[in-house]
């Protein structure tokens, strides 16, 4: 007894630095959704004012996704995929599903992720305390594609103008896009402004952006005309 009490205890080993050379690390090519545009497996986001059809832009993704249809300007069919939609601000009943109908999307094979059933009953998504729930919508639902709208709407615990705060919440959504091998999109609502860059009007932290890939879109040829 005298023995154990006189044993030193034994101290946990520190922190080690995991060193790998690039030399090990096997070089990949990115893989698209939309060739350059949505990436499969990271977090890409879309931005622009309120009411210009960022929501209607993404239910044409998901038809197309769902259905195997090509992207705007690609040619040649896909193997259909399953989509995951988490919406704040569209009614289901009475907005997306029409504007799904209107896509053409194969609608088996489009979800809406509706709530979460927890022991206090049912309640909304939460970012980023409910990442594992969403690794398994998208597992069920054999989803390519998942959309955000807006993603203000779901983040809790977060500071939304602290970069850190934003960063750290966006790394585990990150870490579920490359998992799982899906593109995330994430809606952004731009602001009023004294800055005339886009990338500084989004709300809440410019960490959104760092954390995301910015999707670019073609410009119409309506839009070309409009703006001379």
């Amino acid at each position: 007894m005298s023995n154990a009490r006189g044993k030193k205890q034994e101290k946990p080993e520190p922190p080690k630095a995991e060193l790998v050379a690039f030399s090990d690390i096997r070089p990949e090519k990115p893989k698209w959704l939309w060739d350059r545009r949505l990436p499969q497996g990271k977090l890409a986001i879309l931005e622009g004012d309120p009411g210009e059809g960022k929501s209607m832009i993404t239910v044409d993704w998901a038809a197309r996704v769902s259905t195997g249809r090509p992207m705007p300007l690609e040619s040649g069919k896909r193997a259909p995929a399953g989509v995951v939609i988490l919406s704040a601000e569209d009614n289901p009943n009475d907005t997306i599903h029409p504007r799904l109908i209107a896509a053409g999307a194969d609608m088996s094979r489009v979800f809406w992720f509706r709530d979460v059933k927890a022991l206090t009953g049912e309640r909304d998504v939460r970012i980023p305390e409910d990442v594992e729930l969403i690794v398994n919508a998208i597992k069920e639902a054999k989803a390519k594609l998942v959309v955000i709208d807006p993603l203000m709407a779901f983040l809790r615990g977060v500071t939304a103008t602290q970069d850190q705060s934003v960063r750290q919440a966006l790394m585990q959504l990150r870490m579920v896009a490359e998992k799982s091998g899906a593109c995330i999109v994430l809606i952004r609502h731009l602001i009023k402004t004294g800055s005339s860059r886009g990338i500084y009007r989004g709300s809440g932290s410019i960490g959104v952006v760092g954390a995301a890939i910015p999707l670019r879109l073609p410009e119409s040829p309506l839009a070309r005309a409009g703006s001379r």
